[in-house]
């Protein structure tokens, strides 16, 4: 038998969600929400070592997400606009050490070319958008596609950090989720 205080919260609930019919779209205690459009970033697992070997942290920046994800870290980017050439995405990423960051936001993800996003950073200052990753084909179970270090993002963080990445490494495999499967 329910006890008194149980019978008074779930008619408290009830009311509650008859009296704010939006509600009743949240995802109830046990169901899951309806998923949001998002591209997956997977952190490539020697890029992510070499980054934890010199202190760096992969953080979230804006409406992204993350989640540790088989020895590396996940990043979901929600996407703002799909385009007949590109995927726009709200959020991004820092990477960050101490003092030293580098700031990777307003992620654009064309149908083929550079990756290009707004990069900021304590040692680079303020660049404005970037060409970021080239994409490639990937075979990998971590994602869909490779993406791998441009010149320009591979020297900014090795400016920041003091690491020492190169041109066309990879540094991440993606995955978009136009439906948010």
């Amino acid at each position: 038998m329910p006890s008194r205080r149980s019978v008074i919260v779930a008619v408290l609930l009830a009311v509650a969600a008859l009296s704010h019919p939006t509600s009743a779209t949240a995802a109830l205690p046990g169901e899951r929400q309806a998923a949001k459009p998002r591209t997956t970033v997977v952190i490539d697992p020697g890029v992510h070592a070499e980054l934890g070997s010199l202190g760096v942290a992969v953080t979230p920046v804006g409406a992204a997400t993350s989640v540790p994800y088989e020895g590396t870290t996940k990043i979901k980017l929600p996407i703002k606009e799909i385009t007949d050439t590109a995927v726009e995405h709200r959020g991004g990423f820092r990477l960050e050490a101490g003092d030293a960051d580098l700031v990777v936001r307003k992620v654009t993800i064309p149908e083929a070319g550079l990756v290009t996003a707004k990069v900021k950073g304590s040692a680079v200052g303020d660049l404005g958008r970037v060409s970021l990753l080239f994409q490639a084909a990937s075979g990998s179970p971590l994602g869909d596609t490779s993406l791998s270090f441009t010149f320009t993002f591979a020297s900014c963080v090795n400016q920041t950090f003091g690491s020492s990445f190169l041109e066309l490494g990879t540094f991440a495999f993606s995955t978009t989720h136009p439906d948010g499967t």
